[in-house]
């Protein structure tokens, strides 16, 4: 099936299989905020195997500094942090970085701060503490593919839309030659 659809794409239009790279060529890159050193290391231990781009910070200042020089596809934060909290974070995040998938891993069942995470942050996913690695992989494997989705239905838009405006263009080219 996947042989038909490139058939049908113009030559420039490639679908790429590989959910650790972006359209660009870029490495992926997974940003972890956590204030434990040893959650931290956890968590990268248990995403090696994403073959992605792990960075880390442990606070939400930390974390809005990395995001000011990096370009970060997926951000996994604790919650409950001192100096921002994860809802504080992505909120910010939200605002000045829409196109970032937010999740949230918390141990706490703190319902206000979660649904203030929800409302405010616009997080893309829940992760409880403590966490099955499977489970948190499969998570972000998912995401990394919705990312890319995303990707190839912006590329395809973009091509369809430069299509239809050259189409117009040839339409009034034949409509005055008619005329």
């Amino acid at each position: 099936m996947k042989d038909f659809i490139k058939g049908l794409l113009p030559a420039n239009v490639m679908i790429e299989n590989k959910l650790n790279i972006d359209e660009n060529g870029r490495i992926r890159r997974i940003l972890i905020v956590d204030d434990e050193p040893y959650i931290l290391s956890a968590l990268k231990r248990c995403l090696r195997s994403l073959d992605v781009e792990i960075l880390s910070a442990d606070n939400g200042i930390n974390a809005l500094e990395v995001l000011k020089t990096e370009q970060v596809d997926i951000i996994l934060s604790d919650l409950r942090m001192p100096e921002m909290d994860g809802a504080t974070l992505f909120s910010s995040v939200a605002n000045l970085y829409p196109q970032t998938k937010r999740m949230l891993l918390t141990g706490y069942a703190d319902l206000d701060s979660i649904q203030d995470a929800i409302n405010n942050g616009h997080i893309y996913s829940l992760i409880a503490k403590p966490w099955d690695n499977q489970n948190v992989l499969l998570i972000l494997q998912r995401t990394l593919k919705t990312i890319q989705l995303e990707e190839e239905n912006k590329k395809l838009l973009d091509m369809t839309e430069r299509q239809n405006k050259e189409l117009k263009r040839i339409n009034s080219d034949l409509q005055i030659k008619v005329d």
